[in-house]
């Protein structure tokens, strides 16, 4: 993973994300079809695919199957009790 930004999709947290990019040479940009990304990834290196985010998407359900602990939102559960009276 190379970067992430926590929140709402607005241009703002696009803005924070794009100035953690860049430090980076990345060459080409795969995302969705969010508005954010066509206002602040050049053109020339902006594609909207899904066919290339599909597999970034499957990588973040791994890792949220895997890390159940903090995660709040997954496909797993755990078997472990907490009990949180004494």
């Amino acid at each position: 993973m190379l970067a992430f930004q926590i929140g709402k999709r607005d241009d703002a947290k696009c803005k924070k994300l794009m100035r953690k990019l860049a430090r980076l040479d990345i060459r080409y940009y795969y995302t969705d079809d969010w508005k954010s990304y066509k206002k602040h990834i050049p053109p020339d290196k902006h594609t909207v695919a899904k066919k290339k985010t599909q597999k970034i998407e499957r990588q973040n359900l791994n890792f949220r199957t895997y890390m159940k602990r903090p995660a709040s939102k997954t496909i797993c559960f755990s078997k472990k009790t907490i009990c949180t009276t004494g």
